[in-house]
């Protein structure tokens, strides 16, 4: 799992993936309230999580936040921002070094194209899924790339760190396609499978064992 710097990643992400607002409110009030239902989790995990990630789930629900991420800058925006957030708890580590403690959410929103071993990843997270919980999985596909990059140049991104990533994808982050994604998820045992939408270069999953 891939260690990130910028203090101001946030509005770099809103910058360079379009939709990411888009995609966080079609999780939170389509999705979310569908899936979940009238259920309140007691453990939630979310994997290299975000501010906006956070604040949303502790609005939404009452149980217990996890947070795992290897960044120190990362960690101490999340406690700028969410330290009044009771139910939080931070890891500061790698998922794949945490121990398998069962979760009945997790959320895994653009992390896994910046892995290792992306299915030893899903692997992991089949473990720490309880057996009636569901994982929430986006990843950053290599489809609609020419409109990522005239997005992100006109939001005012690094136009340099753009063209690099349009022409060496492969050096900068994982290519993953659909059919590489969900052939991890059934090759670890995971049963329901459902692409939930897909909103310009983002996938959303909801995965259940």
């Amino acid at each position: 799992m891939k260690k990130f710097d910028n203090m101001n990643y946030i509005d770099d992400i809103r910058k360079k993936i379009p939709g990411y607002d888009l995609c966080l409110e079609l999780i939170f009030n389509g999705v979310l309230p569908i899936e979940i239902n009238n259920q309140n989790p007691n453990n939630m995990l979310c994997i290299g999580g975000q501010v906006p990630e956070i604040q949303s789930l502790s609005k939404c629900y009452e149980g217990n936040i996890t947070l795992v991420e290897p960044s120190d800058e990362m960690i101490n925006i999340v406690k700028r921002d969410c330290g009044d957030i009771k139910r939080l708890r931070i890891i500061n580590s790698r998922f794949e070094d945490i121990s398998d403690l069962k979760y009945e959410i997790i959320f895994c929103l653009q992390v896994l194209q910046f892995v290792d071993e992306p299915r030893e990843f899903v692997k992991k997270i089949f473990n720490n899924l309880s057996n009636e919980g569901i994982l929430f999985l986006s990843v950053f596909t290599n489809e609609q790339l020419q409109y990522w990059k005239e997005f992100a140049i006109y939001k005012g991104a690094n136009e340099k760190q753009v063209n690099r990533t349009y022409r060496e994808q492969d050096k900068v982050m994982k290519v993953l396609n659909r059919k590489e994604v969900e052939g991890y998820l059934i090759d670890v045992g995971f049963k329901d499978i459902k692409r939930v939408f897909a909103a310009f270069s983002n996938n959303l999953w909801c995965v259940k064992k």
